[in-house]
C-alpha cells in the first residue's frame, strides 16, 4: 500500500473521532474541520456540510392505512388502541381506535385512513391490540394481543393490516 492510500485511510479513521470531540465541545464540524484532519496532499471527497443543521428529516407517516381486527373469541370485544413497530425502527408507537365493538367470530375494519407515524416504507414487525371482552354483562379489564404475521409487511399508502385475536372466551 503506498503512502497516499495509507494517509487517506488514516484520515477516514480519524475523522469520526475528531467529529466526536468537536460535537462534545459544542462546535459544529464544517468542511474546513474535515480538511484540517486530512493529511497533507489528501483531499477528502465527502464533507460534513449540513452536519450541524436541525438533524435528519424524520420518516413520513404511512398514510391512509386501514386497520382490521378479527375477533376469534367466543364473546364480543371492544377495541381500544393499537401499538405498532417496524423492523427498521423497533420503537413501539401508538394509534387510538374508536372503541368499536366486534361480535364474536367477526372481522371488522376499526380504523380507515390512519396515518401511522414514522414508518412509511418500513416493514411492520408487530402490532399489539388493546381490547376488552364482554363477560358477565360487563366489560373486562384490558387485554393485549400481539400479531406478527402479515401477508406483506411493508407499510405503503393504502395498506391494510389485520390483527387476529386468539380464541377463547371469558
Amino acid at each position: 500500500m503506498n503512502q497516499r492510500k495509507i494517509s487517506k485511510a488514516l484520515s477516514f479513521v480519524l475523522l469520526p473521532a475528531v467529529g466526536g470531540v468537536l460535537f462534545a465541545a459544542g462546535v459544529a464540524p464544517s468542511p474546513a474541520h474535515a480538511q484540517s484532519v486530512a493529511p497533507e496532499g489528501v483531499e477528502l471527497v465527502s464533507s460534513l456540510e449540513g452536519f450541524g443543521d436541525q438533524g435528519a428529516t424524520e420518516l413520513a407517516a404511512c398514510q391512509n392505512v386501514n386497520i382490521r381486527v378479527k375477533n376469534n373469541k367466543s364473546v364480543k370485544i371492544k377495541v381500544l388502541k393499537m401499538e405498532y413497530k417496524s423492523i427498521e425502527d423497533g420503537k413501539w408507537r401508538s394509534e387510538s381506535l374508536p372503541n368499536e365493538v366486534i361480535p364474536a367470530g367477526q372481522t371488522e375494519t376499526v380504523k380507515s385512513g390512519a396515518a401511522l407515524e414514522r414508518i412509511e416504507g418500513h416493514r411492520m414487525k408487530s402490532i399489539r391490540l388493546h381490547y376488552k371482552k364482554w363477560c358477565g354483562g360487563k366489560w373486562s379489564v384490558t387485554y393485549k394481543t400481539t400479531d406478527s404475521t402479515f401477508d406483506s409487511a411493508k407499510c405503503v399508502y393504502g395498506k391494510t393490516y389485520r390483527i387476529d385475536t386468539s380464541g377463547g372466551g371469558c
